[in-house]
């Protein structure tokens, strides 16, 4: 009966290790989850060999609520953490199977089939709980990658949007350039020609005199002939 405890321990590290398999903490943990394994083994050989069937089936049993509860404790397993305190029915199973064949060994033997019904049960709660914690994961997963592809999206669009944005701010700093030329000829047109209105207006009284002091001219040479 204790084997199924170990086994548990055994499966819950394993399974802990595989979902940190493509996380950023897998070398921060790959190396312990390697002692664990290679420990749960080494303890359960020695149970095995050295330590009697009620003692090993409480061993496991606190083996295995010392792993889950460190996993409880342990900030970096978070989203284990449903998974994990799945277990505590198998461990409570094993506790009392322990304690009952220390107390009254008699009493486990005639009833043993209820606690191998009770640990069977523990095991059937434990899978039902990784099959729906495996499929949240999964949801999870598809979400998550689903938003990065939303954020990418997001960043090129942004990335278009800027770029045409400083298009238009170009354009338009050219199109201010333009109509300021534009408005500078206007100016320079509307200039050039009251200037020549002006230079006309001028010119008439000045061909004017130059008319009149030409005759006059002309009236004292022909006034100082006849005086000759």
């Amino acid at each position: 009966m204790c084997v199924f405890y170990f086994f548990a321990v055994f499966l819950l590290i394993l399974r802990l290790r595989k979902s940190f398999k493509f996380s950023p903490l897998q070398l921060k943990w790959n190396t312990i989850f390697a002692y664990a394994l290679w420990g749960t083994a080494i303890v359960f050989t020695v149970s095995q060999i050295y330590i009697e069937e009620e003692i090993s089936t409480l061993l496991g049993s606190a083996l295995l609520l010392g792993v889950v509860l460190y996993i409880d404790k342990e900030p970096d397993f978070s989203n284990f953490r449903s998974y994990s305190r799945a277990h505590y029915p198998l461990i409570g199973a094993g506790f009392i199977s322990g304690l009952v064949m220390l107390v009254n060994d008699d009493f486990y033997d005639k009833y043993n089939k209820y606690f191998s019904l009770a640990v069977i049960a523990a095991f059937v709660w434990i899978f039902a709980r990784w099959a729906t914690t495996k499929k949240q994961r999964e949801e999870l997963n598809f979400i998550t990658q689903r938003n990065a592809e939303l954020d990418r999206m997001v960043a090129q669009r942004t990335e278009e949007l800027t770029r045409q944005k400083n298009e238009l701010e170009k354009t338009v700093e050219l199109l201010q350039t333009t109509q300021q030329q534009l408005i500078q000829s206007e100016k320079l047109a509307s200039l050039g020609e009251l200037t020549a209105g002006i230079a006309h207006e001028i010119q008439n009284p000045l061909n004017f005199v130059n008319n009149f002091s030409e005759v006059s001219i002309e009236l004292l040479g022909e006034m100082e002939q006849e005086l000759a």
